[in-house]
């Protein structure tokens, strides 16, 4: 039995948190002693309420903000010089405290942020730990990289990114393309409760993240001109757009208006087509479920880097104009060749993904 930390944050995308509990989850079943802790909110809580406030109101309202303050941190001196150690200097002595108490044979790292916090803090441990790191976006930020040497694995979610990872210095003996950690149940729903083949009506999944961003409006308003599709509809988080879209579509029996779900693989395994921002793990739930996407809009910043990737490989489809967006479903499910190499694609993607490979290499 190992103990392991795992060090994530509550208020900085959902895709985080998930990835930790899906490893927490997999981890205590194995009998190992987990410790999952929100570092910046324990060790100094009015940073962490301005920088989480800070990323849910740019994200939702100044997008272009937030991609704008991506770009210029995802700098080798910015990021190691002022991000990194104002982080550590924020968080040190409490994560000191944490290690030594606890003890950690591992510590997982499953935000950016804090490896430059663990790595310092090595020679200060009262006992040595090995540092994996999860990237959860199909690029990496200049964070993930800045203590390669102190890092003995990064688990990442395709052969791309371990090639631009290379090209920044990571040894590629360091790197394994096994997915971003999410539940297998997705992996086992795709197995055994795939029902796309049966579909007689189209059946489209819509979703805008766990926070449900606004944009969502637009993207349903354009689908709803179609009468040949049930539109399943996911608000997250956000109660405010689920009842104004419940109210707006009350009459419309082909659009069914969710909150937040907990049944995501059944959902996606009935589902002929995703409509989401690219989200890395909502991105990597798809692709397990080989789930052709569309992408109607997206946070700038690793959401773009992620677009990109996914559109580059013809892994996903873009549309610009969301008032588009229901003239490019209907052509996009209305042409199967295209469709089936898109799939492919993906199967040649999703094929290497797997949750159990990702726990071996911790329990190593």
């Amino acid at each position: 039995m190992k103990k392991i930390l795992l060090l994530t944050t509550e208020g900085l995308g959902n895709g985080h948190n998930s990835a930790s509990g899906t490893l927490k989850a997999a981890l205590e079943r194995k009998g190992h002693q987990v410790m999952t802790i929100d570092l910046l909110a324990k060790a100094n809580n009015v940073s962490n309420v301005i920088i989480t406030n800070w990323y849910q109101k740019s994200t939702a309202y100044l997008p272009w903000l937030y991609g704008a303050s991506y770009k210029l941190n995802n700098n080798e001196f910015i990021c190691k010089y002022i991000f990194d150690n104002f982080l550590y200097l924020s968080c040190r002595k409490k994560f000191i405290k944490i290690a030594n108490q606890f003890q950690p044979d591992e510590v997982i790292l499953a935000h950016p942020m804090y490896i430059a916090v663990s790595s310092i803090c090595l020679k200060k441990a009262a006992k040595p730990y090995k540092q994996v790191v999860l990237v959860t976006d199909f690029e990496h930020h200049k964070m993930y990289i800045n203590q390669l040497k102190k890092v003995q694995a990064y688990v990442v979610g395709s052969d791309h990114t371990k090639r631009k990872m290379i090209e920044d210095g990571v040894a590629a003996s360091k790197i394994f393309v096994y997915g971003i950690p999410i539940s297998d149940k997705f992996a086992k729903y795709y197995k055994t409760h795939n029902k796309k083949s049966i579909n007689k009506t189209k059946r489209i999944l819509v979703s805008a993240g766990g926070m449900g961003l606004p944009k969502l409006k637009k993207v349903v308003a354009s689908l709803a001109e179609q009468t040949d599709y049930n539109i399943k509809v996911i608000c997250g988080n956000n109660k405010k757009l689920k009842q104004q879209l419940t109210v707006k579509y009350q009459n419309n029996k082909l659009i069914e208006i969710l909150g937040f779900v907990d049944n995501m693989p059944e959902l996606m395994s009935e589902a002929d087509l995703f409509v989401s921002k690219p989200g890395g793990l909502s991105t990597t739930e798809a692709l397990t479920m080989r789930l052709p996407m569309v992408i109607p809009f997206y946070i700038p910043g690793q959401e773009g880097e992620n677009k990109d990737f996914l559109v580059e490989n013809d892994l996903a489809v873009y549309v610009k104009d969301n008032q588009q967006i229901s003239q490019e479903v209907k052509q996009l499910l209305d042409d199967p060749k295209r469709l089936a190499k898109i799939t492919k694609n993906i199967d040649n993607l999703a094929k290497k993904y797997s949750l159990d490979k990702t726990i071996e290499l911790i329990e190593k």
